[in-house]
C-alpha cells in the first residue's frame, strides 16, 4: 500500500492522560526519521547500471566506448567517484562470482587493493567512508558481514556480522536494515552498541532523496510499470503519486525519467507534466537496449539497429532539456 512508503503508521494513544509524553516521542521519532533521510541522500551506492559518471565537470565513462571529451577509468562492474578518488568493483562471471574492491586517485592514477577474493552484495560511499556488504566463501563468519573502510586511514572495520543494507549514517552511528519490513537498526562506527531503533521505519519502497523530498517506487514485475509516490520529508502523505506504463530509468532534479516504444520522456513530479526528450517512431527496426547513465545535462544510452546492412550498436546521448539525439559512437553487434 501507499500508506507503507510514507513511513508508516503512528501509534494510536491508549489513554488521554499519555497523550503528551507519547506525543513527544513520536515528534522525536519523526525528527529521527527525517534525520536519516537528509542523511540517505549524501549517500552514494555503487550501481552497476550506471556507467556514466560527471564529477567536476569532466563526464567519466566505464565501457569501451570512446564517448568524445570523456575520460575512461578501469573496466569494473560499478563506479562512482568521489574527491578525486574512484571506487569500484570489478568480478569474475558465473554465480558466486569473487570479486575485489579498488581505489583509484584522479590526481595521480594511484590505485590501491581495499578487498580481494569475495562476493560482494552492495557498495555504499558516506563522505570519505566506503561501507560494503560481503560474503566469503567458503562460508567464514569472520570474513562475512557489514563492513567500512576509511579512504584516510585504509583501515578496515567490521560494523555486523550479516550482510545488512546500509540505509543511512551520521557521525556516531552507520544504520542499517536487517529485513523488508523497514525496521532500522544501528551501531557504531567502532561496531559497538548495536540497537534497534524502536518505532522508526525507512519507507519501505524507498528509491530516492532529494532535498526536502523523497521519492518510493511500487513496481510491478508482471506488468513492467512503475508507480512513483512523492512525499515531502517532513510529512506523511503523498504530495503526488503517478503511474507509469513503464519501468523508470530514474528521477533526477524533481523529474522522472522514462522511456516507451515512442522515444524518451520526463515527467515533472511536482505537476505531473510530461515532455518528449526524444522521438523514436522516425527510426524503423530500432530496438532500446540499455542505458549507460544521466549526467548533469545528457541522458547517454543504446540502441540495436537490425537492417539489410547489418547488425549495428548505436550509442547517443540527448539533452535532459530535450532535443536531437547526438550519435557518440557505433560498432557491428557482437554476440556473445
Amino acid at each position: 500500500m501507499l500508506s507503507s512508503c510514507g513511513g508508516g503508521d503512528k501509534k494510536q494513544n491508549v489513554e488521554n492522560v499519555e497523550g503528551v509524553e507519547n506525543a513527544t516521542e513520536e515528534q522525536s521519532n519523526d525528527d529521527m526519521l527525517t534525520k536519516l533521510l537528509k542523511n540517505k541522500a549524501k549517500m552514494v551506492r555503487l550501481d552497476s547500471r550506471n556507467r556514466i559518471w560527471e564529477y567536476n565537470g569532466q563526464v567519466y565513462n566505464a565501457t569501451y566506448i570512446e564517448i568524445p571529451g570523456s575520460k575512461p577509468v578501469p573496466y569494473c562492474n560499478a563506479y562512482a567517484i568521489i574527491d578525486n578518488v574512484v571506487i569500484y568493483y570489478s568480478c569474475q562471471r558465473g554465480e558466486n562470482a569473487r570479486c575485489e574492491l579498488w581505489r583509484k586517485d584522479l590526481r595521480n592514477e594511484a590505485e590501491t587493493l581495499i578487498l580481494e577474493n569475495v562476493y560482494i552484495s552492495d557498495v555504499w560511499i558516506a563522505g570519505d567512508r566506503v561501507i560494503y556488504a560481503k560474503k566469503h566463501y567458503p562460508e567464514n563468519r569472520e570474513t562475512t558481514g557489514l563492513f567500512w573502510y576509511d579512504l584516510k586511514t585504509s583501515k578496515t572495520t567490521r560494523l555486523h556480522k550479516e550482510m545488512n543494507q546500509a540505509v543511512s549514517f551520521d557521525n556516531d552511528f552507520v544504520y542499517f536494515s536487517k529485513n523488508a519490513t523497514g525496521d532500522v537498526w544501528r551501531v557504531r562506527w567502532d561496531g559497538t552498541q548495536e540497537e534497534l531503533l524502536q518505532d522508526v521505519k525507512m519507507p519501505k519502497d524507498l528509491y530516492k532523496v532529494e532535498g526536502d523530498y523523497y521519492y518510493c517506487i511500487k513496481t510491478e514485475y508482471n506488468t513492467y510499470t512503475d508507480e512513483i509516490s512523492r512525499y515531502a520529508i517532513n510529512g506523511s502523505k503523498p504530495a503526488g503519486v503517478y503511474p507509469f506504463d513503464c519501468f523508470i530509468i530514474d528521477v533526477v532534479d524533481g523529474w522522472a525519467y522514462f522511456k516507451n516504444k515512442t522515444g524518451f520522456h520526463k515527467k515533472n513530479m511536482a505537476n505531473g507534466k510530461t515532455v518528449q526528450l526524444a522521438d523514436f517512431t522516425p527510426f524503423e527496426n530500432i530496438s532500446f537496449n540499455l542505458i549507460m547513465g544521466i549526467t548533469r545535462d545528457s541522458i547517454y544510452f543504446e540502441v540495436v539497429v537490425e537492417g539489410e546492412d547489418g547488425c549495428f550498436e548505436r550509442w547517443y546521448k540527448i539533452p535532459l532539456k530535450g532535443g536531437a539525439m547526438e550519435l557518440i559512437s557505433e560498432s557491428e553487434c557482437y554476440f556473445d
